[in-house]
């Protein structure tokens, strides 16, 4: 058999990063006062976008969105652009650094 490509997701599936992004944005969240997140929320959050993983973390009363901004400033978002989305999209989503192939991936690990 013969194919022309190969589909495979990543993120949660052959690796599994939700306790590196747990550990990761809820140090960003206790370096500004709030509380951490428990895991379950984060498991629950996975494929949202970081702004929106953070957003929903905060208590009500300071959900903004400069805030948010402030937050994810402090994270280093990486997109990998085979696959379904494009890198337009990645970037919109605030990808800081692209990954072409897998080979830039390993590179990049």
């Amino acid at each position: 058999m013969n194919y022309n490509c190969v589909i495979f997701d990543l993120d949660g599936t052959l690796a599994d990063t939700v306790h590196d992004l747990a550990y990761t944005l809820n140090r960003t969240l206790e370096e500004r006062g709030f509380a951490p997140s428990p895991m379950e929320d984060f498991v629950k959050m996975q494929g949202k976008s970081m702004e929106a993983q953070l957003l929903s973390m905060l208590p009500p009363e300071k959900r903004d969105d400069k805030l948010v901004e402030e937050l994810a400033a402090g994270c280093f978002a990486v997109g990998v652009s085979w696959g379904y989305r494009d890198i337009e999209a990645l970037k919109n989503a605030g990808a800081q650094c692209i990954i072409n192939k897998p080979s830039e991936l390993l590179e990049f690990l």
